[in-house]
């Protein structure tokens, strides 16, 4: 989770500073799995206005309410000249998804916690 809130902080921040022609728009009333959440689409209508490397076209990004953390992230890629005219452009241009459920903060960590040899983790040898 760390790394993810890195890059959307890291990609946000050059959003701004570069004006990338980003669109966003935010839900306030969105569940997710039964949870509250602050949902966020961020839509670029213009490709040239970014680096050529970056892949994103649009991003959907759910922030539960009580968190106040990222708990679900979808990420697309710019269409093929024959997904252009794709009814479900969403659908077939799909690049990432990260979804994180079960989140408990605070918890106490113990060194095996850490460890390659606790047998509780499975790992072959």
């Amino acid at each position: 989770m760390l790394n993810l809130l890195g890059q959307l902080i890291e990609n946000r921040s050059l959003d701004l500073e570069q004006d990338r022609g980003a669109d966003c728009v935010m839900l306030d009333n969105e569940q997710l799995k039964g949870h509250p959440c602050y949902c966020f689409i961020l839509e670029y209508q213009d490709r040239s206005k970014l680096d050529k490397n970056f892949q994103y076209r649009k991003s959907i990004l759910y922030i539960d309410k009580e968190l106040m953390l990222p708990v679900h992230l979808l990420n697309y890629t710019w269409p093929t000249a024959e997904q252009l005219t794709a009814r479900n452009l969403d659908e077939e241009t799909i690049i990432e998804q990260y979804s994180f459920s079960k989140i408990r903060l605070n918890q106490q960590l113990a060194n095996k916690d850490f460890d390659k040899a606790n047998a509780s983790y499975h790992f072959r040898r």
